[in-house]
């Protein structure tokens, strides 16, 4: 898979923000990312940094470790956009499901 297609994938799961794709591409230089690592590499502030993580995180893409450092939840980057895809489907089918039991339960 080629960068464009990573992105399109991305964008996908994420929604269209060039800072938050830099803090996911620097998965290929770093093993683990924490907000002091972000903020240097890309010069933002750290609190930016953090609120970065946290979103990227949200949306599946990181799993968080001890001490505020995140790991991708994947071996690579294609790894990790796959993985988050299917855990958006998985959360989009609950919803699904949620609201048929709710109108079931109206009617």
């Amino acid at each position: 898979m080629n960068e464009r297609e990573l992105k399109e994938k991305f964008n996908e799961i994420v929604g269209a923000s060039e800072i938050k794709w830099k803090v996911f591409l620097l998965f290929k230089r770093h093993a683990s990312l924490n907000y002091k690592i972000v903020a240097t590499c890309l010069n933002i502030q750290r609190k930016y940094a953090s609120a970065c993580l946290a979103d990227l995180e949200a949306c599946g893409i990181l799993i968080s470790e001890k001490y505020g450092k995140y790991i991708l939840n994947g071996k690579n980057l294609e790894d990790a956009l796959a993985n988050a895809l299917a855990l958006k489907a998985s959360r989009l089918n609950m919803e699904v499901i949620n609201l048929k039991i709710a109108a079931e339960g109206v009617s």
